[in-house]
């Protein structure tokens, strides 16, 4: 095809363009962690004397083990029942909840005995590039991009029942319906925008007021 053709039609530059390298990582760390997994069958990883390093595979949902040696381990999920990775700045938890669903990890906002407890599901997709070119604008990306999602898990005072949401004040409204009129009272001393430090004060707040500790 001819330079000239695609000048000729519009519609070929939306489709022609150079791919630049892929952003993010389905890795959860760019770097092996120090941290514990908790197998299935009650196993505690690492055990003692046996130092392993540690990675979660946010698109597979595979918890990856290496040692000193260069020897590597994999774990599905269905092998494991939570775990714990740290780097220098910040510590991962992730756990099946048993109440909620077995099929996937959910990471710890907030925890109760007796009140609300909070989770959140990290979810990882691979996005394509998008660019266009319509010769008087551009739009889109020209990489490949893996773009983490999170969806909240409520789940309520007795550990029978819970609530799915997403980061929408609607959505929360919905899923704290029964507790309206603390809701309310949270709203009216709390001007935030709808982000995870306010489901964790709001979560807090009505814990306090219901079901204090002792």
């Amino acid at each position: 095809m001819m330079p000239s053709e695609i000048g000729r039609n519009p519609t070929l530059q939306q489709v022609f363009f150079e791919k630049e390298s892929t952003v993010g990582s389905s890795l959860l760390s760019r770097y092996w962690m120090k941290g514990t997994v908790l197998l299935e069958n009650h196993k505690l990883l690492p055990v003692n004397g046996q130092p392993l390093y540690f990675n979660y595979d946010k698109l597979k949902s595979v918890v990856y083990a290496a040692d000193l040696s260069d020897n590597l381990w994999t774990f599905p999920i269905d092998s494991v029942q939570e775990f714990t990775m740290r780097d220098s700045s910040h510590e991962y938890e992730f756990r099946k909840v048993p109440q909620i669903d077995t099929r996937f990890f959910l990471m710890p906002v907030i925890e109760s005995e007796k009140g609300y407890s909070l989770y959140k599901r990290l979810f990882t997709k691979l996005e394509a590039a998008d660019f266009s070119n319509g010769g008087y604008f551009t739009k889109g990306n020209k990489y490949d991009q893996f773009v983490d999602y999170y969806e909240y898990y409520l789940l309520l005072p007795g550990k029978t029942e819970y609530r799915k949401f997403s980061m929408k004040e609607a959505a929360v409204n919905r899923s704290f319906k029964v507790e309206k009129q603390l809701v309310a009272q949270y709203n009216s001393i709390n001007e935030m925008d709808m982000t995870e430090e306010y489901l964790l004060g709001l979560v807090q707040y009505i814990n306090d007021k219901k079901y204090p500790d002792p």
